[in-house]
Parts: structure tokens; C-alpha cells; sequence
């Protein structure tokens, strides 16, 4: 099995199922904080998902129903987009059905165990903003 984002294969999952309608698959609960363009900080709760779901591999469905959509690299980093179906601003074009949207990437903190950091942005845009989290307990 390929190495995952956060290490997803070498920590211990428990199969259940959720309210939000998504079926049985290993998944990892995170506790995540994110900077805005403005230096204030944001928080979400993420879950990930080891293998999609819908195309998914995150959700965070307590912000506009947020979701996570990409592909874990070779090298266990996570690539994609973070979706959502309201905030700002609007992009031009769609991913996932919506155009509120921005380029993420994620990647195992170096010598931690369960913690990630990585960079977001809006739309197509490189991303330039930190985002970091860690595994709940």
C-alpha cells in the first residue's frame, strides 16, 4: 500500500458509519487551523478519508459543507482542492460542482507523529496561506 497523507496507513482506524451519508472506509478525525489573507486564524474539524468517497478524500461539512477533492502523491502528500458551496469569492470556473474553491496542499509535519502542515488559496491561484492540523486523540 502506498504511503498516505498524515500516514494514514500506519495509524490505527476503527470502521464507522456517519450521519453525513458516507459509507464505511478508514478515515482520520483532525483538528485544524488555518491562516486568513488578513492574519486572523480560522478553525475546522477535517475528516479524512484513506480512499475517496464521491471523489472526496475530506470533509469539513460545518463550513458550507466543505470538502476536500485531489489525490495523495507517492510521497504522501495530499494535492487538490478545498470546495465549498458559499463563501468568497466566486471563481470563474467550477470544481466539484461549485465555484467557491481553492488550490490546497497538504504533508506530514517532519518528526511528528499525526500533525500536517500545508498551504491553501483561492481559486486557481498558487497556494500561500498556512494551514496546519492535527490527528484527534
Amino acid at each position: 500500500m502506498k504511503k498516505k497523507f498524515i500516514s494514514l496507513a500506519a495509524l490505527s482506524f476503527s470502521l464507522f458509519s456517519t450521519t453525513i451519508a458516507y459509507s464505511q472506509t478508514d478515515r482520520v478525525n483532525t483538528q485544524t487551523v488555518w491562516t486568513n489573507p488578513d492574519g486572523s486564524k480560522g478553525a475546522v474539524r477535517v475528516t479524512f478519508f484513506a480512499e475517496p468517497i464521491n471523489g472526496r478524500l475530506g470533509i469539513y461539512p460545518d463550513y458550507y459543507n466543505g470538502r476536500l477533492v485531489g489525490k495523495y502523491t507517492d510521497d504522501g502528500k495530499f494535492v487538490g482542492y478545498w470546495v465549498q458551496d458559499g463563501g468568497s469569492p466566486s471563481c470563474q470556473k467550477t470544481v466539484d460542482a461549485s465555484p467557491y474553491y481553492g488550490r490546497v496542499e497538504f504533508e506530514s509535519k517532519p518528526d511528528t507523529e499525526g500533525e500536517f502542515i500545508g498551504k491553501w488559496g483561492f481559486c486557481d491561484r498558487q497556494p500561500s496561506y498556512d494551514w496546519v492540523g492535527k490527528v484527534e486523540q
